[in-house]
């Protein structure tokens, strides 16, 4: 979420299984990018968007389960 804006630390990290090149890119570099090459940047957004989307359903669903459970417990106890 550095990368779009969010002043905070990075929340991840990664280890590649297999050799691998990598890009990397920081928040000044997206709106260069996005700017110079408005296509890639609309690829890269909507990318970005789609793994925020993914990354908040599987939360929600952690998030559902959890308070289904505490909710039997608390029927039964």
């Amino acid at each position: 979420m550095a990368l779009l804006g969010d002043d905070g630390a990075r929340s991840a990290s990664a280890i590649s299984r297999d050799q691998s090149e990598l890009i990397g890119f920081f928040h000044p570099d997206l709106h260069e990018i996005m700017n110079l090459h408005p296509v890639m940047g609309a690829k890269i957004a909507l990318g970005l968007a789609k793994t925020l989307a993914d990354r908040l359903r599987y939360t929600n669903a952690q998030l559902r389960d959890m308070w289904e459970i505490r909710g039997h417990e608390a029927t039964i106890g």
